[in-house]
């Protein structure tokens, strides 16, 4: 598999993410799964709010409609230290 230029997989990336939300605004009386994947660690920044635009459609289904599941390296949590 040839590998992919940063703003290819950039472009390809936003092109996913607007071909899930288009289906998750017309397909809102069904359930559905959807996914994001960040080749680019540039696009991490972003994902809070990719992830909100993906689900905010769900929200009104009830209490248990939509969640956020988060999958990568485990990061530890910081120290705090009180004096």
């Amino acid at each position: 598999m040839k590998p992919t230029s940063p703003e290819r997989s950039r472009k390809l990336t936003q092109k996913m993410f607007t071909i899930f939300y288009s289906l998750i605004q017309r397909l809102k009386f069904m359930c559905g799964i959807a996914g994001v994947i960040y080749r680019n660690p540039q696009d991490y920044q972003k994902l809070g709010a990719d992830l909100l635009s993906l689900i905010r459609p769900l929200e009104s289904r009830g209490f248990d409609s939509c969640g956020v599941g988060l999958f990568g390296n485990k990061i530890e949590p910081p120290l705090i230290k009180l004096f």
